[in-house]
Parts: C-alpha cells; sequence; structure tokens
C-alpha cells in the first residue's frame, strides 16, 4: 500500500517536473520570438534643434551665405561707384601711336573743359583704352581687345572717341565708312581740320596743348557719335559730350 503512494507520488512529481521543463521551454521561446521595442523619437527643442539643423545643414548655409555675401558686394559696387560725366575712348590701331601713353592725360585734359553734369562728386571723366595695334596675329589679346570695342560701342555712353585713322576701318562694311554713326563735326566747325567729313584733327584742339601732347600727329582724330535711337541715356550722353567738345573748341575751361 505504501509502496503504490509513494510510486503514485515518484509519478505526480515527474509529470509535474515535465510540465514545468515544457513552460520553460514555451516562456523562452516566446522570449525570442518577441522584437525589441523601439525608443519613441523625441523631437529636439531649443538650442538642441538650433544645433541639429545647423549640423545637418551646414554645407546648404555655407554656399547661400557665400552668394548672399558676393550679391551684396555687387550691389554696393554699383550704388558706390562714382559714375562718369562723361565717357571717352581712346583707341590705338597702330603699334607705333602713343595714344596708350596718352590716355590718362587726355582724360584729365578733357576733364578741364567738362561741366558738373551729375553735380554729385565733381568732374568725372571715365576713359577707356582699346588697343587695336596688334592685329590678328596675337590671337587671344587681339580677340579681348575686339571685344571690348564691340562692348564699348553698345554703351550709349562712350560718345566721345579719340583715335588715329586707321579706326576707319572699324566703322566700314561693304558700303565703305558708316559716316551715319557719327556726328558731323567737319560741318558744326568748319574752320577745324576735318577727316571723313565727320572727324576733326586732335591736333587743331587746345587738348592737345592741354594733354601735354605737343608733337601730336596729324592721324590722332576726335569723333563724337551720332543719336542713333530714342534712348534717353544716349540722347543726354551725346548732348553732354557735344556740349563739352563746344567748350573744347572755343577753349572755353570749366576747371582749371
Amino acid at each position: 500500500m505504501w509502496g503504490e503512494f509513494m510510486q503514485n507520488n515518484d509519478d505526480r512529481r515527474e509529470l509535474l517536473k515535465i510540465k514545468q521543463s515544457r513552460q520553460e521551454m514555451l516562456n523562452e521561446d516566446n522570449t525570442k520570438n518577441e522584437e525589441p521595442k523601439k525608443t519613441a523619437y523625441e523631437k529636439p527643442h531649443g538650442m538642441a534643434a538650433v544645433k541639429n539643423f545647423l549640423y545637418y545643414h551646414k554645407v546648404t548655409i555655407i554656399i547661400a551665405a557665400a552668394i548672399i555675401a558676393l550679391a551684396a558686394f555687387l550691389v554696393l559696387q554699383t550704388v558706390l561707384r562714382e559714375k562718369g560725366d562723361i565717357r571717352v575712348l581712346v583707341i590705338s590701331t597702330e603699334a607705333t601711336s602713343e595714344l596708350s601713353a596718352r590716355a590718362d592725360a587726355i582724360g584729365n585734359a578733357l576733364a578741364r573743359y567738362c561741366p558738373d553734369f551729375d553735380k554729385k562728386h565733381g568732374v568725372v571723366v571715365e576713359t577707356v583704352f582699346i588697343d587695336l595695334s596688334a592685329g590678328q596675329n596675337q590671337g587671344q589679346y587681339y580677340l579681348v581687345e575686339q571685344e571690348k570695342l564691340d562692348l564699348e560701342m553698345q554703351n550709349p555712353k562712350s560718345q566721345i572717341i579719340i583715335t588715329d585713322e586707321g579706326f576707319r576701318a572699324y566703322a566700314s562694311d561693304e558700303n565703305g565708312f558708316q559716316s551715319r554713326f557719327f556726328t558731323d563735326l567737319t560741318s558744326l566747325y568748319p574752320e577745324k581740320q576735318g577727316y571723313l567729313d565727320r572727324a576733326i584733327r586732335f591736333n587743331d584742339t587746345a587738348l592737345a596743348k592741354d594733354a601735354g601732347w605737343n608733337s601730336c600727329p596729324d592721324k590722332t582724330v576726335i569723333f563724337v557719335r551720332s543719336v542713333t535711337s530714342e534712348d534717353k541715356d544716349e540722347i543726354e550722353a551725346n548732348r553732354r559730350a557735344l556740349e563739352v567738345i563746344e567748350n573744347v573748341i572755343n577753349e572755353t575751361k570749366i576747371n582749371s
């Protein structure tokens, strides 16, 4: 009897162990199959948000800042740059020409006859030298100077041209010299030596002496472009140019 009882107890204990073992195995499998919980994303605030933005967008910010700085610089240059009362082209087409060395002196001489049209900064004469004497065999240099001439001839403010007789080739087409693009100074001042019925001789004016060019060659001439459009800037620039040339012919110095 007792033996049967003990045997039954042993059997129950074995069954309990088996059940406990199976439960532990099931619990272990469930634990393995469970996915780890993800930490919820917390959006940064305050300075943390600022630092986070700067970190991820620093390249874009640097590029944008550079573009803004460049734009601001160009605007300031445009606003603060002194605008000339007149603009003069000094163009050399001959290698032996002294125009390159005389360009600044010519600009200073013209300033004596130029009123303060803008009444802002005093008299400012913008002088642009263009060297066409090198010829096409100089390659890139010649092309740059030719491009400069083309740009200036499109600028309505570039009205006075002081050059040599070789400039004729650059103002001609298959029909010859394009006189309509230039004011007839020879008719306005018949007492002066003329060239192509448009230009007057530089050495026949007070400018040669004022520029310190006592041995100025006869082939140095002065052209003034004519008005070819209704552009207000072109009309005003042409008016100023003719007024300055009038003062030069009459030797009426506005500034000493």
